[in-house]
């Protein structure tokens, strides 16, 4: 594992550990499983993350395995409600990521594209947008540019039946909203993807939709994860940052 972990990130699940797990495993298998501190350290000292869950085992892969290496462990929160803009926030503190203030010059550049109503700062909340296209295009792309900003974390909450909806109230004819929603979908989704290339900078999504939404499928599909609610998204990042440390410690 220590010769592998500096190329390729390493996850493992370890259960059995605690007294009851391990009583459980000795029945179950006829065998004795270790103590959990000892492979707590084991794991560690190998460069191996550990997860805690088989959602985390999974979760883990699933941005080692698709985002750019953070620099750092400054994360910006896109949302357009103050909700899980907060609870995004409380993931973040319990976590130990860093949501700084931006920069002078980022503030200018977002008030040009929100309304007075919205929240300027960490997290950004939009409460709503004078360009709806904008949420995924150039609000990230200025968040993303701000030099303080080493992750970005955006809430999703884009569901079919609101896009066809409003494509139905600007005049849309009827016949051709399904066609009219899958392109707004495609070229919203493709903007974030892009995101993800010219940035070099970690990009997740959470939301508290179905990840059968087809915006959020598309996302996901376009190598972009979303969790369901931020503290998954935020276990993520952090494995990320992990696994920074496990490289920096073991080339060292």
């Amino acid at each position: 594992a220590r010769a592998i972990a500096p190329q390729k990130p390493i996850v493992a699940l370890y259960v059995g550990g605690s007294e009851t797990g391990r009583r459980a495993a000795l029945s179950h298998t006829g065998a004795m499983a270790g103590p959990d501190r000892l492979y707590e350290g084991a794991l560690a000292q190998s460069g191996v993350i550990r997860a805690r869950s088989i959602s985390e085992l999974f979760d883990f892969c699933w941005v080692l395995g698709t985002q750019p290496a953070p620099k750092g462990s400054r994360v910006a929160v896109l949302t357009h409600s103050g909700g899980p803009g907060a609870t995004a926030a409380d993931a973040c503190g319990r976590a130990g990521l860093e949501m700084p203030p931006f920069s002078d010059g980022t503030v200018a550049r977002l008030k040009e594209l929100l309304p007075h109503t919205a929240a300027v700062q960490n997290p950004v909340d939009c409460t709503f947008n004078k360009n709806p296209q904008d949420y995924f295009s150039a609000i990230p792309e200025v968040l993303l540019q701000d030099d303080g900003t080493d992750m970005l974390l955006v809430y999703v909450l884009v569901p079919e039946k609101s896009i066809s909806r409003a494509l139905q109230q600007l005049g849309v004819p009827r016949e051709k909203v399904e066609a009219k929603t899958k392109k707004v979908i495609r070229i919203q989704t493709e903007g974030v993807a892009n995101l993800l290339k010219t940035h070099g900078k970690p990009l997740i999504g959470y939301t508290y939709q179905t990840l059968g939404e087809p915006f959020i499928r598309r996302l996901i599909e376009l190598g972009a994860p979303v969790f369901p609610g931020p503290e998954r998204a935020v276990a993520a990042m952090k494995a990320l940052l992990a696994y920074e440390s496990i490289k920096g410690r073991l080339i060292g």
